[in-house]
C-alpha cells in the first residue's frame, strides 16, 4: 500500500484516508471473488 509522506510539502489527511478506503475496498472485492 502506497503511503505518500509528502505531497507538495504536506499530505492532506483526507487524501490519505480516501486512498486507504479505496485500497481496503479493493482488497475486500478480491477476497469476495477468491
Amino acid at each position: 500500500m502506497e503511503m505518500p509522506v509528502e505531497i507538495g510539502g504536506h499530505a492532506p489527511a483526507f487524501v490519505m484516508v480516501a486512498e486507504t478506503a479505496a485500497d481496503v475496498a479493493a482488497r475486500e472485492a478480491l477476497l469476495d471473488r477468491a
